[in-house]
């Protein structure tokens, strides 16, 4: 009787190559190479297979800002995996976040007096486009004009280039 062969997927010859993620469509895959991308301190992957993830999760959403708002979400808990407390609070967000809107929710995180959870850990992460303020700031138009320059002090404060989002 024949043995079935596992099959063994092909490793590239270069270890740095980039994988394309573009047609990937299973989030358990995609919050894999999140995870392996931030344990390996691989941006460029970290940065694809984030936008990968939140294109799968959140296809039907119209509007730019709650998509915007949908992967900042996404991302956070794709990197709290391991903490319990901050989980805890991106729960309270995203309970916020039904209770109020995207744009009351990301008005109050950028005005907040100190940095919040979610733009200390997407400036951690280096996905700072995905951070309150960056999100605030890209659509000014939205939002009460002293948030916009909350947002953009608190950018400045870390010595972020706020003009590079609005």
């Amino acid at each position: 009787m024949k043995r079935k062969q596992k099959r063994i997927a092909a490793r590239p010859q270069n270890a740095d190559a980039k994988p394309d993620l573009s047609r990937e469509t299973n989030p358990r895959v995609l919050q894999d190479w999140v995870h392996s991308a931030h344990r390996l301190g691989r941006d460029d992957i970290l940065h694809e297979a984030v936008g990968q993830l939140c294109r799968c999760e959140a296809p039907g959403i119209e509007d730019p800002l709650e998509r915007a708002f949908t992967a900042m979400l996404l991302a956070l808990e794709q990197g709290l995996m391991d903490d319990a407390a901050a989980r805890r609070r991106v729960v309270r967000i995203r309970m916020k976040l039904e209770r109020d809107g995207a744009e009351r929710v990301l008005a109050d995180l950028a005005a907040k007096a100190n940095a919040s959870d979610p733009f200390l850990k997407m400036h951690g992460y280096g996905l700072i486009e995905h951070a309150p303020e960056a999100l605030v700031l890209a659509h000014a138009e939205r939002f009460d004009g002293a948030v916009v320059e909350a947002a953009r002090q608190r950018m400045e404060e870390y010595g972020i280039d706020a003009a590079q989002f609005g």
